[in-house]
């Protein structure tokens, strides 16, 4: 869908762009009318431009100031394909990341344009138009160069922008961390806090047991006579008779 769409936006802007060429070609208000050969050599050129434009900004922008040059050449004076160079030259500019290579790629066809266009003026009109030269010139400058520079500060803006935002997120994200750290070690001392209370607590239970332990009643010694305490029944005879009561009523004054 992302294809299909950047692909649409191509073909709109080529139509836009060659709207101009085909205007010139089909009205009389003009002095001069283009003519088909013109039209469709400009058309082609603006064609590969916006081709070029995605992946090859500068060679877009290289492409529309040869033919805003060669129109200016054939011509002898400013073209309709300003559009095409202007729009060409701002998109260059918004997509390259690099600066020096369109800095250097202008004045290059600006000094070509300065060379190329008074001769093929003298090719064709047998004379050296110095109009047609400061024409091709100034056209690159202004259509070329102010509308990259535009393009440029608008890149640079978009670019502080995001770096911007990746700054804001990258400290949104530290300060969480720390907020996370500064609660797990909260967490860390809340659980020495209570380790240390219930160590302490299980101490004093221990001591508490220990000295319950050390105060219990110690076990009755054996009564004399061998026997042990509490009752017992002496076990002899009933038929001893009133020995065995004697006995009985003795053990029992012993026990107590």
């Amino acid at each position: 869908m992302g294809r299909k769409a950047a692909y649409l936006k191509d073909v709109l802007l080529w139509a836009v762009l060659g709207l101009p060429a085909l205007w010139a070609a089909l009205t009389n208000i003009l002095d001069d009318r283009y003519t088909w050969p013109e039209v469709i050599a400009g058309l082609t050129a603006v064609g590969i431009a916006v081709a070029l434009a995605r992946s090859r900004p500068l060679g877009a922008m290289l492409v529309t100031a040869a033919l805003w040059a060669g129109s200016v050449a054939v011509r002898g004076g400013p073209t309709v394909f300003f559009l095409a160079l202007a729009v060409m030259s701002y998109l260059a500019g918004a997509r390259m990341t690099r600066a020096r290579p369109a800095l250097i790629g202008l004045p290059a066809a600006a000094v070509a344009a300065a060379v190329v266009v008074p001769l093929a003026r003298w090719l064709l009109a047998a004379q050296w138009d110095l109009g047609a030269w400061f024409v091709a010139v100034t056209g690159i400058a202004l259509f070329g160069l102010v509308p990259w520079l535009a393009g440029h500060a608008r890149h640079q803006s978009l670019a502080l922008t995001r770096a911007g935002w990746e700054r804001a997120g990258h400290l949104e994200r530290e300060r969480r961390m720390l907020a996370e750290q500064a609660r797990l070690r909260e967490r860390a001392a809340i659980a020495r806090e209570m380790h240390d209370l219930l160590g302490h607590d299980l101490s004093l239970v221990a001591l508490r047991i220990g000295a319950l332990g050390g105060r219990r009643r110690p076990p009755r010694e054996p009564a004399p006579g061998g026997m042990r305490s509490g009752w017992s029944w002496p076990t002899t005879n009933r038929s001893s008779g009133p020995g065995c009561g004697r006995s009985w009523r003795r053990t029992r004054a012993s026990t107590w």
